[in-house]
């Protein structure tokens, strides 16, 4: 499974770490990662998965060589996208005819790490719907990707490890088109040996979205 993140650049040091596990863990499953190798979040989803094999690693950039020197030469890197993909990038956003070229290309490069993603992670707010982890959200609803959504201040003082190895099964198993919140929950429960509303009250508290297609 190609799991993509579509991220706010301003999270935390707590964030950073956890997105760190989070690759680790997606690359460790098996999984590749799709990231924008924007400073922050998306290096360090890439910089956790390169640390168990960097072929995990795909990297979707808005022009060459952008932030190249978090880049390893074993990274599959991909700047150039087809007309689908821009268009699709335009669909989605609200002020895309007034967008300078240069941010064009930041929320083309969205566009196609939602597009070549099974399943997504995304760390936003919800404040401006003209920001590109916002654009990124709406294009994943368009296209009914399984997306979990969590809040900046959703992570912090997580067990690193065992909140990401939550967040790659949920994914694992959302891509395997479980219908439901309540199935899921259901799913992972067994799997813990957990209480149905122990597990289902982790999720509230901590502040994680999970959305079905």
């Amino acid at each position: 499974m190609r799991i993509g993140m579509v991220d706010s650049r301003e999270l935390s040091s707590d964030g950073i770490r956890f997105c760190e596990h989070l690759g680790e863990t997606a690359a460790r499953r098996g999984h590749t990662v799709v990231s924008g190798n924007a400073v922050g979040a998306d290096q360090a989803y890439a910089r956790g998965a390169s640390r168990i094999n960097p072929q995990f690693v795909n990297l979707k950039l808005p022009w060459k060589n952008f932030e190249s020197a978090a880049a390893k030469d074993e990274y599959t890197v991909e700047s150039t996208y087809d007309e689908a993909t821009t268009l699709l990038a335009a669909e989605h956003h609200p002020m895309w005819a007034v967008l300078s070229t240069g941010v064009k290309k930041l929320m083309t490069r969205n566009a196609a790490i939602v597009s070549g993603a099974d399943a997504l992670i995304a760390f936003q707010n919800r404040v401006s719907e003209s920001g590109g982890t916002y654009h990124g959200i709406k294009i994943a609803n368009a296209l009914h990707k399984p997306l979990i959504e969590i809040a900046k201040a959703g992570f912090e003082g997580f067990d690193y490890t065992e909140r990401a190895e939550h967040f790659i099964r949920l994914l694992e198993i959302a891509h395997q088109k479980v219908l439901t919140i309540e199935d899921l929950v259901e799913v992972l429960a067994k799997e813990h040996e957990a209480d149905f509303d122990e597990t289902l009250n982790f999720y509230d508290k901590n502040k994680v979205a999970i959305i079905f297609r």
